[in-house]
């Protein structure tokens, strides 16, 4: 039997344990994985070097009284790489947009296509192994996460980057429909920003939810982005702004770590990255923009720094860095991710 592990109606406000700012920065300064391993491997891959490598020295092979096996680093490995290492360019670019650097905004804007291009030459290694699944040639479908996947789009509408949303989008919609994303059901996981904004998409290009069709009720069971796919492109501005500080008010609630014991699952699990960075208010916020319709002033915490604010068009620019890196992958001719690059 489903069972809603969304709000009670009778809790509102922003979460009591939700971090300030300061403490929030201070977290971000903390953060204590090391990507330099992942940095190195992907300057290597763009110089166009040929290595192996292995995520375990060969000494703790040894200890551990496992075989020392070195694979040899591929543009498969390079996506796993990408993928950490944007993260690292995301809590860099958050703390100097905290600090007052005023260099915070490109930085930003490069770590989302980084962190996008990451995600979609993922999503098409999954495809391309469900392929092999459906065709007995592989034991195991490979599953994404929603959670990742969706906050990408989030990023990229609230940009405006339409295309890269519309691509994150429809690419979601089809791991959908092949039960490839871990977290996309009503099983576990129930990322209900990330359903919303997809919905909220199809809601401007006027197309049908695939979640719809599944029937997956996670989807659907919060009033306030029920209301926001339906009333986005509202003249009533103060009605927009009574829903906005709602759902304000519920990303403080969904930063926190999911309960396996519990059942209860949060949009926002284990990193806080996403804590000061309300892109669902700011990707309604962006296509009303786009119809020259008028966005309301919110008094929120949420709101109250540089991260939050709309910020003037641009377009997605790959740094010479991740331009070397598609560049070696695109040379590789990998069927496995050929296809990732039919759109610019």
């Amino acid at each position: 039997m489903y069972k809603p592990n969304e709000l009670k109606e009778t809790v509102n406000g922003v979460y009591k344990r939700f971090p300030k700012l300061s403490t929030h920065t201070k977290s971000l300064r903390n953060w204590g994985m090391d990507y330099s391993k992942d940095f190195d491997f992907l300057t290597k891959y763009a110089q166009g070097m040929d290595f192996f490598y292995s995520h375990m020295s060969e000494e703790n092979c040894r200890e551990s009284g496992i075989t020392y096996q070195p694979n040899k680093y591929t543009s498969v490995s390079m996506i796993g790489s990408l993928n950490r290492y944007s993260i690292k360019k995301m809590v860099d670019s958050c703390l100097l947009c905290f600090d007052g650097d005023a260099s915070w905004l490109a930085s930003y804007r490069e770590t989302v296509v980084h962190n996008y291009w990451s995600h979609r030459l993922e999503m098409e290694f999954h495809d391309f192994a469900h392929q092999q699944f459906v065709a007995g040639e592989r034991h195991q479908k490979l599953s994404g996460n929603l959670r990742d996947y969706g906050v990408t789009l989030g990023l990229c509408l609230s940009l405006g980057w339409l295309e890269y949303a519309r691509d994150l989008r429809d690419r979601i919609n089809s791991a959908f429909v092949k039960d490839i994303l871990g977290d996309g059901g009503d099983s576990w996981g129930r990322r209900r920003t990330q359903h919303f904004l997809v919905r909220l998409l199809n809601a401007y290009d006027g197309v049908s939810d695939v979640q719809e069709r599944l029937n997956i009720k996670a989807a659907y069971d919060v009033d306030v982005f029920n209301e926001l796919v339906e009333k986005w492109n509202t003249s009533n501005v103060d009605e927009l702004k009574g829903l906005l500080i709602k759902a304000c008010d519920r990303h403080t609630h969904q930063c926190r770590h999911d309960s396996w014991n519990n059942h209860r699952f949060y949009d926002f699990s284990n990193l806080t990255l996403e804590s000061y960075n309300p892109f669902e208010v700011l990707s309604i916020f962006r296509l009303r923009s786009l119809h020259n319709l008028e966005n309301p002033t919110l008094d929120h915490p949420l709101m109250h720094t540089h991260l939050a604010q709309l910020q003037p068009p641009s377009d997605p620019i790959a740094d010479d860095f991740l331009c070397a890196l598609l560049s070696r992958a695109r040379d590789e001719e990998s069927i496995v991710i050929a296809s990732a690059f039919k759109i610019s």
